[in-house]
């Protein structure tokens, strides 16, 4: 008898978990039940969709439900949601939503795919038309259409982070003007000082109004539609405002079956992405913890990388191959307007905090042969620990170049590698790709000589 096996969610890493276990074991009966339209969907291309650079909403998908079938071998059943898990009878409960029919299926093993759901401010305002979140792929082509049947001409965003300032690039593209609206004293607050203050110089070269320390306390409107934010501070008119703030992991459905979870809902998962204590029951993507694995412990970073990751390795160990997953550096990285900008690790106030004996750099450093296009500097902060002499974190921005030299350093976390060790890396060198001592070099040369 074929094992059967459900996976609740369809979007990264729902749909890698199916590919990997069918790929191990093509006898396996799997079925995605996605209560939304689409599966496989890219949401960290919405920002572009919106700013025109993705020219169709069919190509922030991978796979249709019939495809995905046709290539995985996979049943998806699409606007179905799962009402209950019955862990003792290993049983779902199932709602067709496009036919309002309930019925339950059985399971085997059961992947929680859930995802994670956008932070809503609870202010007055909030059921105008015109305000959005960014998370789902329904919103990013509201979004368009509302431009355009708006005519809007002044995006209100609250909240500073990666999302947000992608979206001011690609607003400014389509000659929309925008401004952020932030109760934190700076923009991307989880990133170093030194870093963040060459984003605040890239936002005035493009004259984006930022509002630091401000706190949006209502939305005003006519007719139902948003027309500006009050806030704190002042009130700022807007013809449409995007809500980016955070997510949390969509924990709803399983937050009283008893399963380990964070403080923030998020499900606490082994190596093999199985939920701790439960060998059939596993969890992927933006409901489940990571490994951290700088400090060895549970913690949580929502990212499609890291969903993909843990897809694969619940769908690999699910179908009888073993592997392992063996947690994040927590790297990322994004661009706003001519800077590419990312981190990973820790910051250096994390490191204090976290009790290690943070030694850190900060240079400002040639990317490539100052004849080529694109060069300029990048600014790098490296940070590593004073007894043990290994990175805990480093953060970049600069005219181009980052994203993949901070892959270095990702590595060298990653396989617990001293600075010492990674000084005469062979690095490649060429004038339109860097200079001869890589600023990835110097920058450890610098450290190791201030340890």
């Amino acid at each position: 008898m074929k094992r059967k096996v459900i996976i609740i969610g369809g979007v990264a890493a729902g749909t890698s978990a199916a590919a990997a276990a069918k790929r191990a074991n093509p006898e396996l009966e799997i079925t995605i039940i996605e209560k939304r339209s689409k599966i496989s969907v890219g949401a960290c291309s919405f920002p572009y969709f919106i700013g025109g650079l993705v020219d169709s909403p069919e190509k922030l998908y991978s796979f249709t439900p019939k495809t995905f079938k046709e290539k995985k071998g996979t049943e998806v059943l699409t606007e179905h949601a799962v009402l209950e898990i019955n862990m003792s009878n290993r049983q779902v409960s199932v709602k067709n939503l496009k036919e309002d029919k309930l019925f339950t299926m059985d399971f085997d093993i059961l992947v929680i795919a859930t995802g994670s759901v956008p932070i809503r401010l609870p202010i007055p305002g909030r059921e105008l038309d015109g305000i959005f979140n960014l998370k789902f792929f329904e919103e990013a082509v509201a979004i368009k259409d509302y431009m355009k049947g708006n005519n809007v001409r002044t995006v209100g965003i609250v909240g500073g982070g990666n999302i947000g300032l992608e979206l001011i690039e690609n607003f400014a593209r389509l000659g929309i003007r925008s401004f952020i609206v932030e109760r934190f004293p700076d923009v991307v607050f989880g990133y170093d000082p030194e870093i963040r203050e060459i984003i605040r110089e890239e936002l005035k070269k493009f004259e984006i109004p930022l509002y630091l320390e401000t706190t949006a306390m209502e939305y005003s409107g006519e007719n139902g539609k948003v027309t500006g934010i009050k806030t704190d501070k002042g009130n700022f008119h807007a013809d449409m405002v995007i809500e980016s703030v955070g997510i949390k992991p969509n924990s709803e459905l399983y937050k009283d079956l008893g399963l380990p979870m964070l403080p923030n809902g998020a499900l606490i998962t082994n190596q093999k992405c199985q939920v701790e204590g439960f060998s059939n029951i596993y969890a992927v993507g933006d409901c489940a913890s990571v490994r951290n694995m700088i400090i060895g412990k549970h913690d949580y970073f929502p990212l499609g990388t890291t969903a993909n990751k843990q897809g694969r390795t619940a769908g690999l160990n699910i179908g009888g191959t073993l592997d392992l997953f063996k947690g994040t550096a927590k790297a990322q990285v994004f661009k706003l307007f001519n800077l590419e900008i990312g981190k990973t690790g820790l910051t250096e106030k994390e490191a204090k905090d976290l009790r290690f004996n943070p030694v850190s750099v900060t240079l400002d450093l040639r990317n490539k042969g100052g004849v080529f296009e694109k060069s300029g500097n990048i600014r790098i902060k490296l940070i590593a620990d004073k007894e043990t002499h290994k990175v805990l974190g480093c953060s970049m921005a600069g005219i181009d170049g980052v994203a993949k030299r901070l892959d270095l350093f990702t590595a060298l976390i990653s396989f617990d590698i001293k600075l010492e060790d990674a000084k005469n890396l062979d690095l490649t060198y060429s004038p339109p790709f860097s200079t001869v001592w890589d600023l990835n070099a110097v920058a450890i040369q610098k450290l190791i000589d201030k340890i």
